[in-house]
Protein backbone atom coordinates (compact mmCIF):
# COMPACT_ATOMS: atom_id res chain seq x y z
CA UNK A 1 0.00 0.00 0.00
CA UNK A 2 3.16 2.28 -0.80
CA UNK A 3 0.94 3.86 -3.06
CA UNK A 4 -1.08 5.43 -0.31
CA UNK A 5 1.46 7.19 0.97
CA UNK A 6 1.37 10.67 -1.06
CA UNK A 7 -2.44 10.77 -0.59
CA UNK A 8 -2.29 10.40 2.85
CA UNK A 9 0.01 13.29 3.54
CA UNK A 10 -1.88 15.48 0.79
CA UNK A 11 -5.04 14.35 3.27
CA UNK A 12 -3.10 15.16 6.37
CA UNK A 13 -2.14 18.29 5.04
CA UNK A 14 -5.75 19.46 4.20
CA UNK A 15 -6.93 18.23 7.38
CA UNK A 16 -4.61 20.81 8.80
CA UNK A 17 -5.14 23.87 7.08
CA UNK A 18 -9.23 23.03 7.86
CA UNK A 19 -8.47 22.90 11.38
CA UNK A 20 -6.13 26.41 11.23
CA UNK A 21 -9.25 27.89 8.81
CA UNK A 22 -11.71 26.98 11.00
CA UNK A 23 -11.14 29.01 13.57
CA UNK A 24 -10.82 32.37 11.25
CA UNK A 25 -14.01 30.99 8.81
CA UNK A 26 -17.39 32.74 10.33
CA UNK A 27 -20.47 31.00 9.42
CA UNK A 28 -22.69 30.64 11.88
CA UNK A 29 -25.93 27.86 11.86
CA UNK A 30 -29.34 29.11 12.87
CA UNK A 31 -30.73 26.13 14.80
CA UNK A 32 -30.11 27.13 18.76
CA UNK A 33 -26.86 29.13 17.18
CA UNK A 34 -23.53 27.25 18.61
CA UNK A 35 -20.98 28.91 19.78
CA UNK A 36 -19.17 30.50 16.87
CA UNK A 37 -15.20 31.45 17.58
CA UNK A 38 -14.71 34.84 15.80
CA UNK A 39 -11.70 36.52 15.76
CA UNK A 40 -12.68 40.24 16.24
CA UNK A 41 -8.59 41.66 15.81
CA UNK A 42 -9.41 42.50 11.80
CA UNK A 43 -11.65 45.22 12.77
CA UNK A 44 -15.01 43.19 13.28
CA UNK A 45 -17.60 40.27 12.87
CA UNK A 46 -20.85 40.34 11.31
CA UNK A 47 -23.15 37.63 12.68
CA UNK A 48 -26.35 36.18 11.55
CA UNK A 49 -29.27 35.99 13.58
CA UNK A 50 -32.12 33.26 13.04
CA UNK A 51 -34.51 36.23 13.23
CA UNK A 52 -33.43 38.01 10.08
CA UNK A 53 -30.59 40.35 11.48
CA UNK A 54 -26.88 40.60 11.08
CA UNK A 55 -25.24 42.16 13.64
CA UNK A 56 -21.73 43.83 12.98
CA UNK A 57 -19.51 43.21 15.89
CA UNK A 58 -16.80 45.66 17.10
CA UNK A 59 -13.59 44.18 17.28
CA UNK A 60 -11.59 46.39 19.33
CA UNK A 61 -14.35 47.15 22.07
CA UNK A 62 -16.50 43.91 21.90
CA UNK A 63 -19.90 46.38 21.11
CA UNK A 64 -22.26 46.30 18.90
CA UNK A 65 -21.77 48.62 15.86
CA UNK A 66 -25.31 47.42 14.15
CA UNK A 67 -27.96 45.48 12.98
CA UNK A 68 -29.25 45.03 9.92
CA UNK A 69 -32.59 43.34 8.66
CA UNK A 70 -31.73 40.67 5.76
CA UNK A 71 -35.02 39.16 5.65
CA UNK A 72 -38.01 37.01 7.25
CA UNK A 73 -37.00 34.83 10.22
CA UNK A 74 -35.19 31.40 9.24
CA UNK A 75 -33.65 28.58 11.56
CA UNK A 76 -31.65 28.17 8.44
CA UNK A 77 -29.65 31.82 8.53
CA UNK A 78 -26.15 31.64 8.02
CA UNK A 79 -23.53 34.55 7.74
CA UNK A 80 -20.03 34.65 6.03
CA UNK A 81 -18.11 37.74 5.89
CA UNK A 82 -15.19 39.11 3.45
CA UNK A 83 -13.59 41.83 4.84
CA UNK A 84 -16.27 44.56 6.26
CA UNK A 85 -18.83 42.92 3.76
CA UNK A 86 -21.45 41.03 5.73
CA UNK A 87 -23.37 38.42 3.73
CA UNK A 88 -26.29 36.04 4.38
CA UNK A 89 -27.66 32.95 3.10
CA UNK A 90 -31.33 31.70 4.05
CA UNK A 91 -30.39 27.70 4.10
CA UNK A 92 -34.48 27.49 3.42
CA UNK A 93 -34.73 29.42 0.53
CA UNK A 94 -31.07 29.41 -0.94
CA UNK A 95 -31.06 33.40 -0.94
CA UNK A 96 -28.21 35.45 -0.71
CA UNK A 97 -27.98 38.94 0.77
CA UNK A 98 -25.38 41.08 1.04
CA UNK A 99 -24.69 43.60 3.48
CA UNK A 100 -23.20 47.05 2.45
CA UNK A 101 -20.39 47.91 5.04
CA UNK A 102 -20.23 51.71 4.59
CA UNK A 103 -24.01 52.12 4.68
CA UNK A 104 -25.00 49.00 6.44
CA UNK A 105 -27.78 48.46 3.92
CA UNK A 106 -28.65 45.34 3.17
CA UNK A 107 -29.15 43.79 -0.59
CA UNK A 108 -32.26 42.96 -2.28
CA UNK A 109 -32.23 38.76 -1.61
CA UNK A 110 -30.56 36.68 -4.59
CA UNK A 111 -31.65 32.80 -5.06
CA UNK A 112 -28.17 30.84 -5.55
CA UNK A 113 -28.99 28.01 -4.76
CA UNK A 114 -32.16 25.90 -5.88
CA UNK A 115 -34.49 23.42 -3.17
CA UNK A 116 -31.97 23.78 -0.36
CA UNK A 117 -31.97 20.90 2.36
CA UNK A 118 -31.04 23.84 5.23
CA UNK A 119 -28.22 21.68 6.01
CA UNK A 120 -26.51 25.43 4.29
CA UNK A 121 -22.63 26.89 4.71
CA UNK A 122 -21.51 30.20 3.29
CA UNK A 123 -18.26 31.09 2.58
CA UNK A 124 -16.45 34.47 1.32
CA UNK A 125 -13.81 35.28 -0.68
CA UNK A 126 -12.55 38.60 -2.95
CA UNK A 127 -13.50 36.84 -5.89
CA UNK A 128 -16.53 34.61 -4.83
CA UNK A 129 -19.08 33.77 -2.08
CA UNK A 130 -19.51 30.20 -1.68
CA UNK A 131 -23.04 28.16 -0.66
CA UNK A 132 -22.62 25.18 0.00
CA UNK A 133 -25.47 22.31 0.71
CA UNK A 134 -23.59 20.34 2.63
CA UNK A 135 -26.41 17.54 2.93
CA UNK A 136 -27.11 17.15 -0.51
CA UNK A 137 -23.33 17.82 -1.83
CA UNK A 138 -24.43 20.59 -4.13
CA UNK A 139 -22.29 23.96 -4.31
CA UNK A 140 -23.36 27.28 -5.97
CA UNK A 141 -20.83 30.43 -6.72
CA UNK A 142 -21.94 33.53 -6.92
CA UNK A 143 -20.24 37.23 -7.47
CA UNK A 144 -19.40 38.95 -4.29
CA UNK A 145 -20.63 42.53 -5.68
CA UNK A 146 -23.26 42.22 -7.65
CA UNK A 147 -24.35 38.22 -6.34
CA UNK A 148 -24.82 36.95 -9.56
CA UNK A 149 -24.45 33.31 -10.24
CA UNK A 150 -21.32 31.93 -11.71
CA UNK A 151 -20.42 29.19 -13.30
CA UNK A 152 -24.40 28.54 -13.93
CA UNK A 153 -27.19 27.16 -11.37
CA UNK A 154 -24.39 25.23 -9.12
CA UNK A 155 -22.58 21.98 -9.24
CA UNK A 156 -23.06 18.50 -7.65
CA UNK A 157 -20.89 16.07 -5.69
CA UNK A 158 -22.86 13.78 -5.84
CA UNK A 159 -22.80 13.09 -2.14
CA UNK A 160 -22.59 14.66 1.58
CA UNK A 161 -20.00 16.79 2.11
CA UNK A 162 -17.57 15.62 5.43
CA UNK A 163 -15.81 18.79 5.71
CA UNK A 164 -15.21 21.88 3.78
CA UNK A 165 -12.76 25.07 4.03
CA UNK A 166 -11.61 28.14 2.56
CA UNK A 167 -8.21 28.99 2.17
CA UNK A 168 -5.87 31.94 1.76
CA UNK A 169 -6.39 31.93 -1.65
CA UNK A 170 -10.05 31.95 -1.75
CA UNK A 171 -10.47 28.63 -2.57
CA UNK A 172 -13.21 26.24 -1.12
CA UNK A 173 -12.14 22.71 -0.42
CA UNK A 174 -14.33 20.07 -0.10
CA UNK A 175 -14.04 16.47 1.25
CA UNK A 176 -16.87 13.50 0.03
CA UNK A 177 -17.97 11.81 2.81
CA UNK A 178 -18.65 8.37 1.87
CA UNK A 179 -16.20 7.96 -1.43
CA UNK A 180 -13.13 10.50 0.31
CA UNK A 181 -13.12 12.47 -3.26
CA UNK A 182 -11.36 15.91 -2.72
CA UNK A 183 -12.88 18.52 -4.86
CA UNK A 184 -11.71 21.99 -5.00
CA UNK A 185 -13.52 25.61 -6.15
CA UNK A 186 -11.21 28.49 -7.54
CA UNK A 187 -14.08 30.53 -8.29
CA UNK A 188 -16.28 28.59 -10.63
CA UNK A 189 -13.93 26.51 -11.86
CA UNK A 190 -13.91 22.96 -10.32
CA UNK A 191 -11.27 20.74 -9.69
CA UNK A 192 -11.31 16.92 -8.64
CA UNK A 193 -9.00 14.16 -7.21
CA UNK A 194 -10.65 10.73 -6.93
CA UNK A 195 -10.62 8.64 -3.93
CA UNK A 196 -8.11 10.95 -1.84
CA UNK A 197 -9.14 9.44 1.88
CA UNK A 198 -9.04 5.83 2.08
Amino acid sequence: RARNRPARRVAAVVTSVAACLGVASVAVAGEGTPAARVDLRSGGAWVGSTVGLMTLIDGDSGEVVARVDVGDESPALVSTQHGAVGYAVDGSTGSLVRVDPRTFVASTPVRILDRPSGQVSAYAGGRAVYVLDQEQGRVAVADPDDMSRLGGRGQSLAEPVASSVVDDEGRLWLLGASSGDLAWFDGDRRHDRPGLVD
